[in-house]
């Protein structure tokens, strides 16, 4: 197993071989039509910020024909294809909003992962969570244990399963 930065590191190296910008714009011309539209500057009245795990090659493009504010992403130099800054995920994302922004107060946060975007969601005054064109208000403590709780139930089968197949092991050592 490798980690993330890894991963992504390995994976920006194409990056270099290709026409990055010719095939940015021509994906966002195909998929920006999925872009929801309470999402739409037109819809919008605050001050936007985009702070995404994916790499700025490909969020600056949707971030500039949506008249995005602020876009913290995770960075990497176009020419050489290597990354610059740590993936901008979990806790980064705060770090890097606070460094951008240190004393904006944050209204609303969308996202699709209260797991992965717990940490910014932190920072809402309402968090909102986007899945399937569906927008749920919710209450970050209450959805953390609710998680935890779901989690540990999980846990527990696990264990209970793992308890039942050890005896049926243990018991056929036996015999």
């Amino acid at each position: 197993i490798i980690s993330v930065r890894t991963c992504k590191k390995v994976a920006f190296l194409y990056i270099r071989l290709i026409n990055n910008e010719k095939n940015v714009k021509k994906y966002w011309d195909k998929y920006e039509k999925y872009v929801y539209d309470w999402f739409k500057p037109e819809n919008r009245k605050r001050t936007t910020v985009i702070i995404s795990a994916s790499p700025d090659f490909l969020i600056e493009e949707i971030a500039r024909r949506m008249n995005v504010d602020y876009v913290i992403c995770t960075t990497h130099d176009r020419k050489h294809g290597i990354m610059r800054s740590e993936v901008c995920r979990h806790a980064e994302k705060v770090r890097r909003f606070r460094e951008v922004l240190p004393d904006a107060e944050v209204m609303d946060v969308y996202s699709d992962s209260i797991k992965s975007d717990r940490y910014i969601f932190a920072l809402g005054k309402r968090d909102f969570l986007v899945t399937k064109g569906k927008i749920e208000e919710f209450n970050l403590d209450e959805k953390l244990k609710e998680m935890n709780r779901y989690r540990r139930a999980e846990i527990k089968n696990i264990n209970k399963k793992t308890e039942a197949n050890a005896s049926v092991f243990l018991s056929s050592k036996k015999g």
